[in-house]
């Protein structure tokens, strides 16, 4: 009987469900997150949310000068949020593990929650029948308040502003079109275009405006309709290596990885140095496990940034690449 007792003892000990935290794998995610100019975001927070029912502990890490790591890791899929004050937020979602890679690094670009740059010079376009209405002075100033707070990341108090502007005067379109893009970070999409349609309507070639709702729509999926309105925009409209940008990037969320990489390279060809660019084509080569590919992208990017922390950033990467080839 005590040798019976023994063997099952040991059984118990040895059969894997029972293995010790010691023999489990872990890995780590580390990234830089930058600015489309190519400044190191100064401070900025990391949630790391593994994709499961199950109860866990999320992660809420802050960093600084625009390098993160994240450790301990298990095998899984994660969503890993990065968020900071004045730009906009950026949403991973990844498997972890998968490669047989104990580290993964990724490489963001956060915009200005108020992103001025994103126009063009056609973005009215009216008809001598279809003239612009004059804004009354009262409705003109609660909106130049909510874009001061908007700039500033006070993005509730700006809706406030955006929401006073257009009880005013209902057709104001910069208004509606800049409440529908802070719904847009918020991640609601559905609210977004409830104010981007009623500025659609007060002015159905404001391409600012299509830009919005064409993100809103990709935002929920609907990358057809989506794509759509940038290719029209593209199509009828000078043309612009933003616009042509927004619609790789619809590409690449949809999973249409190739269709994605040739708009890219229309958009590089026009624009070479478009840092967001170049980091969704290094997503893309992390993606398709091209290593060749992304060694050569982020060569590109260490010369384009001239950051000394990037620099190293890159080299890491770059040694830990070749270590595991």
């Amino acid at each position: 009987m005590k040798t019976m007792f023994a063997i099952l003892l040991a059984a118990v000990f040895l059969h894997p469900a029972y293995a010790t935290d010691s023999r489990r794998q872990s890995y780590s995610l580390a990234g830089a997150v930058v600015t489309p100019d190519g400044t190191m975001i100064p401070k900025f927070t990391v949630v790391v949310r593994r994709r499961t029912d199950k109860p866990q502990l999320i992660k809420r890490l802050h960093f600084t000068d625009g390098l993160f790591e994240v450790r301990n890791l298990d095998r899984g899929q994660y969503s890993i949020e990065i968020t900071s004050q004045l730009y906009t937020g950026v949403l991973l979602k990844m498997q972890i593990g998968e490669a047989k890679k104990a580290a993964e690094y990724r490489i963001v670009v956060m915009h200005p929650v108020r992103n001025d740059e994103v126009t063009l010079t056609d973005a009215y376009t009216f008809t001598l029948k279809r003239l612009p209405p004059a804004i009354p002075p009262d409705a003109e100033s609660a909106y130049l308040k909510g874009v001061e707070l908007h700039r500033q990341g006070r993005l509730e108090e700006a809706m406030m502003s955006y929401g006073d502007a257009i009880r005013i005067f209902p057709d104001y379109v910069s208004a509606l079109s800049d409440i529908g893009s802070i719904y847009i970070l918020l991640n609601r999409p559905e609210s977004a275009l409830t104010f981007l349609r009623r500025a659609q309507r007060a002015s159905p070639n404001n391409i600012v405006v299509m830009l919005n709702m064409a993100t809103a729509l990709v935002n929920m999926k609907n990358y057809s309709a989506g794509i759509k309105i940038f290719e029209d925009i593209l199509e009828n409209h000078d043309g612009s290596s933003m616009v042509r940008y927004f619609l790789a990037k619809a590409y690449w969320d949809e999973g249409k990885y190739d269709t994605a990489e040739k708009v890219l390279g229309e958009v590089l060809e026009e624009t070479p140095d478009m840092i967001e660019a170049w980091v969704l084509l290094l997503n893309l080569d992390l993606e398709r496990d091209n290593q060749s590919a992304a060694r050569e992208t982020l060569l590109h990017l260490k010369q384009m940034l001239n950051d000394v922390g990037f620099s190293k950033f890159i080299d890491r990467q770059m040694t830990a690449s070749t270590v595991s080839n």
